[in-house]
């Protein structure tokens, strides 16, 4: 790596970061479409006094976090698509600026403005800045929190687990995955050999801090349905979409239908043609997806690999993403190009990342490393039991990225001692 100082050389790489970003912004022709014209559209709702509705009034199917956020920028600046993905251009650098903030301190300088420099580059990451995706605002909050753990634990001090709780509620507004991370908390300080005092003090800590930064959501959902809903109530349709008779483990359409028989109407966040609540649709899908499970085990168990394949093995959508509602057509040879350099990168990322936790968990040489890997471990074990798609990794990258680092310095490091040893036999010889 060239040999900057420090602050100049992270000044450098957030600019990189920052206008590839911007860049992409301005030529991409993407425009919201599903998941993120929700997203949009609650947004512009909220900017405009109200309140967090579809067109039948309250909803909680949806998490709120992405939404009040873009409705901030919406009511400062204006409810335009691109003040969204400005914001995304700015959460973007955020993750890249963590990225470099937690690896050097759990590996070392070099490994860390590796992993920054990767990141700043992830193809994926690049793409997803067009779109309003929920993972723009998910990914940089969940990694600053993991920075704040580190530190709460490297120096003792559980000061720093009231805004690792904070954050990590944040992201957990924006996907409610992260909503029981308090268990990467506690697994880190049993695998630190920390004390049990220490262990659950600082989970508690987390935990508290976590709940108190969704309460004031969990009591809006409360006042609106009358029933505990802490974030969102869209997990049974991703646990019907999960196991069913016709599930394969990725996204699968019309799952009201296919389970309840009635078609859902996603502007208004009601089935057509009866008049349940959003809990009550909730809990419909929730039980059919159990009784599955309970009538057919072993097919259950046979969609969790397929599930894990969806959600580790590509990372492309980021392209279709990008074209699936176009503003202005582009060359198809451009998506094309796109899909292979996203692919590519990420799938050489993936084999270095094993090398680097090879290198720096199994041998020991950076014990801190586990708590890179057990963010990796714990997504993978979410997505063995809710389906899988590449969009869901885009929270791991940075930690994945920060092995492919460590793996790539540690095979540098050894060549060049191999390379040195042989050029000192040569001249002994």
């Amino acid at each position: 790596m060239p040999k900057l100082p420090a602050k100049r050389f992270l000044i450098a790489l957030l600019l990189v970061a920052f206008f590839v970003r911007f860049a992409w912004v301005l030529y991409s022709p993407a425009l919201p479409d599903q998941d993120f014209t929700a997203y949009h559209l609650l947004a512009v709702r909220l900017a405009s006094g109200q309140g967090f509705t579809g067109t039948a009034g309250p909803t909680a199917f949806r998490p709120a976090g992405y939404p009040l956020l873009l409705a901030a920028g919406y009511f400062l600046v204006g409810s335009s698509f691109r003040v969204g993905q400005m914001l995304n251009v700015m959460l973007g650098t955020v993750t890249v600026f963590a990225t470099y903030a937690l690896v050097r301190r759990v590996f070392s300088e070099r490994v860390g403005r590796l992993a920054a420099v990767l990141v700043a580059l992830t193809p994926s990451l690049i793409l997803y800045t067009a779109v309003l995706a929920s993972e723009n605002m998910a990914t940089p909050f969940g990694l600053i929190s993991i920075l704040l753990v580190y530190q709460a634990f490297a120096k003792n001090q559980w000061r720093y687990l009231p805004p690792a709780g904070v954050f990590i509620g944040l992201a957990a507004l924006a996907r409610p995955g992260f909503l029981y991370y308090p268990a990467v908390v506690f697994f880190y300080a049993i695998f630190s050999r920390s004390p049990l005092t220490r262990t659950v003090k600082f989970t508690a800590v987390f935990s508290l801090f976590m709940l108190l930064a969704i309460a004031p959501w969990t009591i809006r959902n409360y006042l609106v349905f009358g029933e505990l809903i802490p974030i969102a109530t869209n997990g049974g349709f991703n646990l019907a979409i999960s196991f069913n008779d016709e599930a394969t483990g990725e996204y699968m359409g019309d799952i009201t239908e296919r389970t309840l028989g009635y078609a859902y109407d996603w502007q208004a966040y009601r089935l057509i043609g009866v008049d349940w609540t959003e809990p009550q649709i909730d809990a419909a899908l929730s039980n059919a997806a159990r009784e599955f499970i309970k009538e057919q085990p072993v097919q259950a168990i046979l969609l969790i690999p397929a599930k894990l394949r969806f959600f580790l093995l590509d990372d492309v959508s980021g392209v279709f993403e990008n074209i699936s509602r176009p503003a202005r057509a582009t060359p198809a040879w451009v998506w094309s190009l796109l899909r292979m350099v996203a692919q590519v990168y990420y799938l050489a990322g993936l084999a270095f990342a094993v090398i680097g936790v090879w290198m720096g968990i199994f041998q020991k040489k950076y014990p801190s490393g586990i708590l890179l890997l057990l963010p990796i471990l714990y997504w993978c074990a979410l997505h063995g039991i809710f389906l899988g798609t590449d969009r869901f990794h885009l929270p791991i990258l940075p930690f994945i990225f920060a092995f492919s680092s460590l793996g790539a310095w540690s095979l540098w490091e050894r060549y060049s001692q191999i390379a040195q040893r042989d050029k000192f036999g040569k001249e002994g010889a």
